[in-house]
């Protein structure tokens, strides 16, 4: 499952059922955390919400652990 390591410090991975693992506290508009399943922010969700698109179905995530790491700087 962890395969690689940079997808992880990216994404996350689910540990239940919409907990998530994953390095903080930078988090990318939209991420793939491993199951097929997309992750998005707030500010990404109201955005897609005001598109007029539709078929979306949004669901909370629980913060299960996070890790405070800046890898993106």
């Amino acid at each position: 499952m962890w395969g690689d390591y940079g997808d992880i410090l990216i994404s996350g991975m689910w540990v239940g059922d919409g907990e998530l693992q994953r390095t903080g506290p930078f988090v990318p508009p939209i991420s793939f955390p491993c199951t097929g399943d997309i992750v998005v922010t707030n500010e990404s969700r109201r955005l897609l919400e005001s598109s007029g698109l539709i078929g979306f179905l949004f669901r909370p995530v629980t913060k299960e652990h996070i890790v405070r790491l800046e890898w993106h700087l």
